[in-house]
């Protein structure tokens, strides 16, 4: 069984909502998530999980992602 098949409804809801913010931000900067992926050091594999609520991300890949982005990640649903 996969982390995200053991995560709640609501923690699940949460990991969505991030992913979905971090797409949206992606996407409103232009950038693709193959140089995202490439410049953060993880695969595009992981981005796309991500953006898409299926990987528990610890705080701490959290807080790089949002920064990156030039953003918190207490602006982040759920925080």
């Amino acid at each position: 069984m996969s982390q995200s098949e053991d995560l709640t409804p609501a923690r699940r809801a949460i990991l969505q909502r991030i992913g979905a913010k971090l797409r949206e931000t992606r996407e409103q900067q232009g950038r693709s998530i193959e140089s995202v992926a490439a410049e953060a050091g993880i695969t595009v594999e992981l981005l796309c999980a991500i953006e898409a609520g299926r990987e528990e991300v610890v705080l701490e890949s959290l807080a790089w992602i949002s920064a990156f982005y030039g953003t918190s990640h207490d602006d982040l649903p759920g925080r």
